[in-house]
C-alpha cells in the first residue's frame, strides 16, 4: 500500500468546501451525526484539505470509505469520480455511487466487480482504531486499490 503523505495544500476548491463555514453547510444536508455507528464529522480545515486532495487532477477514481461527510462535501464534478463505501444506508437514497460496506465482511461480496482495483485515492475513517479492525481494512484497501494506489487513513 502506497500512504499519500500531506507537505504543502494546493488552494481551496470551489464548491461546498469553498464555503465559509463547511460544517454548518453540511449539517444542514447531513443531519446529525450517529454516534452509535461512531460517525463524526470533520472540521471545516479538515474537510476542505480532503476534499483538495480528492480534486487533485491526477485522482481518477476515489474510494471513501465510511466517510459520507467527505462524499457530500465534493464539487459537483469531484463526486463523479467518488464512490462512498458505508455502512449508514441512509447515504444510499437517490446516491447512485453508494455502495454498503461493512469492514466485517469481505468487499468483494457488496461491490460491483468493475470497482475492484480500480481506485488510485482510497480515504478511509475506520470507526474503531484498533489491530483486528485495522486489519479488516487492510484487507478492503488491497481490494479495491489500483496499482500505486494512495491511501489515506483519517
Amino acid at each position: 500500500l502506497k500512504p499519500l503523505w500531506l507537505k504543502h495544500p494546493p488552494h481551496l476548491s470551489r464548491g461546498r468546501c469553498g464555503a465559509a463555514d463547511v460544517t454548518a453547510a453540511m449539517s444542514s444536508d447531513l443531519g446529525a451525526e450517529e454516534h452509535a455507528l461512531r460517525q463524526y464529522w470533520y472540521s471545516d480545515a479538515t474537510l476542505k484539505l480532503l476534499c483538495q486532495l480528492c480534486s487533485r487532477k491526477d485522482v481518477r477514481r476515489i474510494a471513501l470509505l465510511s466517510t459520507p461527510s467527505i462524499f457530500y462535501a465534493l464539487s459537483d464534478e469531484d463526486r463523479q469520480k467518488a464512490w462512498l463505501f458505508e455502512f449508514d444506508r441512509r447515504w444510499e437514497e437517490g446516491n447512485d455511487r453508494f455502495v454498503f460496506f461493512d469492514f466485517n465482511e469481505p468487499v468483494e461480496r457488496s461491490t460491483p466487480s468493475q470497482l475492484l482495483g480500480a481506485f488510485d485515492l482510497v480515504v478511509a475513517d475506520p470507526p474503531h482504531i484498533n489491530v483486528a479492525t485495522l486489519e479488516k481494512y487492510v484487507k478492503v484497501f488491497g481490494a479495491l486499490q489500483a496499482p500505486g494506489g494512495e491511501l489515506l487513513l483519517t
